[in-house]
């Protein structure tokens, strides 16, 4: 099943953080943009500006290795749900992300990030809200984009330049309730085709988790489409930071 994610708006409280370089990065969309952790272990606590419901966070392109450890406290206090730093088959160096899914839907103001690595860690972004997801969804496939360029040469070999490889996601979602059409909807007018959303694909199954993290844009503005037993569907699509 797949988790939708608007993002919410955020700062890092530095007085209750750890020290590092560029915390204030990890509320920027672009993961080139690096939080830069001074020890192996780190707390990041972000503000909400106010109390707001959350359920999935994630820890995005970090150096972490899939061993060092990833948690998360809703609150100021209270225990700490588990996290990870997911699983991939791509050849190292990786850029891996921290996924956390609550139990449920907490509201809180603050939402404290740790991690314990085996050295000090960067990071490109956070993302925390509460996930969005239908009662079925079929996918359409993962696209590809390489921004670099590849010519034939006359001797018959190849010439050209290396550029960057980034994923995507394109899936539709069908038996919409009204409530969750108009939620995505309402998601779409906020972002438009500039904005950055969360997509994750089948997050219970662990193998190859990072490649099924999705932190990008639309490509474009699908228009849902009212099926005859009163409910709608809708294609969607995510192209990544590469």
């Amino acid at each position: 099943m797949l988790s939708i994610v608007h993002p919410l708006a955020f700062t890092v409280d530095d007085g209750r953080s750890s020290a590092g370089a560029g915390r204030g990065n990890l509320a920027t969309p672009s993961p080139r943009e690096a939080f830069a952790a001074s020890t192996a272990q780190a707390t990041i606590v972000l503000d909400l500006g106010q109390a707001q419901a959350v359920d999935r966070i994630v820890l995005g392109f970090t150096n972490a290795a899939a061993a060092d450890s990833f948690s998360v406290v809703p609150g100021l206090d209270g225990g700490a749900v588990a996290g990870t730093f997911a699983h991939s088959y791509r050849r190292a160096p990786v850029l891996r992300h921290g996924l956390c899914v609550l139990p449920a839907p907490v509201v809180t103001r603050y939402v404290q990030l740790r991690i314990t690595a085996a050295a000090p860690i960067r990071a490109g972004i956070a993302v925390v809200g509460q996930a969005m997801r239908s009662a079925y969804e079929f996918g359409s496939g993962r696209p590809l984009v390489d921004t670099g360029r590849s010519d034939r040469l006359a001797a018959g070999g190849f010439g050209g330049e290396p550029g960057a490889v980034a994923g995507g996601f394109a899936w539709t979602m069908v038996d919409l309730s009204d409530d969750l059409r108009d939620r995505l909807y309402a998601m779409q007018l906020d972002l438009g085709t500039t904005g950055d959303f969360l997509v994750i694909e089948d997050e219970a199954a662990t193998s190859g988790l990072n490649e099924r993290i999705h932190w990008g844009r639309f490509p474009k503005l699908e228009t849902f489409e009212r099926q005859s037993d009163g409910t709608s569907k809708l294609a969607m699509a995510i192209t990544d930071w590469a």
